[in-house]
């Protein structure tokens, strides 16, 4: 399974326990980096995710770049789970649903509710959106230049991977390989995602009231 060579070249040639382990660590990561990523690969759910950064042992930059408190662990959740489809939409509910469920956005009432609807068109949650969108703007156009920003950023979906992970744009060449970046921009764009989702919350809570 982990493609190891037999015991009798081990009989022959013994390593050391420390040269032991770690080519076996190595080998089992690698079966399963292998295994996790053609899984993912196969998950629609997972589109906004870059798969070809998940590792075994190394934790997502949502987790990697997170504070040790409280309040922070649930922003990285929110985020977690918007990222990973998990997050529920009146778009999900409805194809789902064994009732004939209407999947327009419950707060705006204007269009169906998606997470690209979310993320950059909900008029109710502009401005949250205008705010914290302004900075990683700012931040992205510092690095690829105001002409590749206006090229490439037109896009919603493309704002919405930016948000969500934007180690994806890189093998696009939209965003540079630069393992810095991703960090610069993952707490504005972990603070957007936790405010919209508290003034969906709070925006369905008065609706229903």
């Amino acid at each position: 399974m982990y493609n190891r060579p037999p015991w009798t070249y081990l009989k022959d040639q013994l390593p050391s326990k420390l040269s032991w382990k770690c080519k076996a660590r190595e080998a089992i990561n690698k079966y399963w980096k292998v295994n996790l990523q053609r899984d993912a690969n196969s998950k629609t759910t997972l589109k906004f995710l870059c798969i070809p950064y998940l590792d075994i042992g190394k934790p997502h930059t949502i987790w990697n770049s997170l504070p040790p408190n409280i309040g922070e662990l649930r922003k990285a959740t929110i985020k977690t789970r918007l990222c990973t489809g998990t997050y529920i939409f009146q778009s999900q509910k409805a194809r789902f649903s064994n009732i004939n469920l209407d999947s327009t956005c419950l707060i705006c009432q204007l269009e169906e509710e998606d997470i690209i609807h979310f993320l950059t068109r909900c008029p109710v949650l502009e401005g949250i959106r205008r705010e914290s969108l302004s900075v990683i703007k700012r931040i992205t156009i510092s690095k690829i230049g105001i002409g590749n920003w206006n090229s490439n950023f037109h896009e919603r979906t493309c704002i919405a991977q930016l948000i969500l992970d934007c180690q994806q744009l890189a093998p696009y060449n939209i965003l540079p390989h630069d393992d810095l970046f991703p960090n610069s921009i993952e707490e504005l764009s972990r603070n957007l995602c936790y405010r919209l989702h508290l003034k969906k919350v709070s925006s369905l809570n008065v609706s229903f009231s």
